[in-house]
């Protein structure tokens, strides 16, 4: 696919963000939202009271699904929105593009959060 990303892969990386804890095991409403807005999804034929619908459809208590969860959740909304699903699959697939600014963002700040603790353990070497 053009863009390089596996959609089980852009699952798992849009599973972790805004979640450090996670394992990219299992996404959110609002991680999904994230992803169909970053791949273009989101507009005339979806919004968010859409996959909303579809996905309560399909969570847990936890309130969230894991892969093969989704891809039920997908082939659902696409034939609720007469969307063909590979047409989703593709697009979220190929949102690599957008993934790596969300990375080099997360990049710059971990090296600032770096900087900050260096400066903390300079001052602290300097305290008796």
């Amino acid at each position: 696919m053009a863009g390089g990303g596996s959609l089980e892969h852009q699952f798992e990386v849009f599973a972790k963000l805004e979640n450090a804890a996670s394992e990219g095991k299992k996404i959110t409403l609002e991680q999904i939202d994230k992803w169909f807005e970053e791949a273009k999804l989101m507009g005339k034929k979806i919004n968010s009271k859409d996959t909303e619908k579809c996905f309560n459809k399909f969570k847990s208590k936890a309130k969230d699904i894991d892969c093969a969860t989704f891809m039920k959740f997908l082939n659902d909304l696409a034939k609720e929105k007469n969307i063909p699903p590979d047409e989703l699959k593709q697009k979220l697939a190929n949102c690599e593009a957008h993934i790596d600014r969300i990375v080099e963002v997360l990049n710059e700040g971990a090296q600032k959060v770096t900087g900050v603790i260096e400066a903390i353990t300079e001052d602290a070497k300097k305290t008796p």
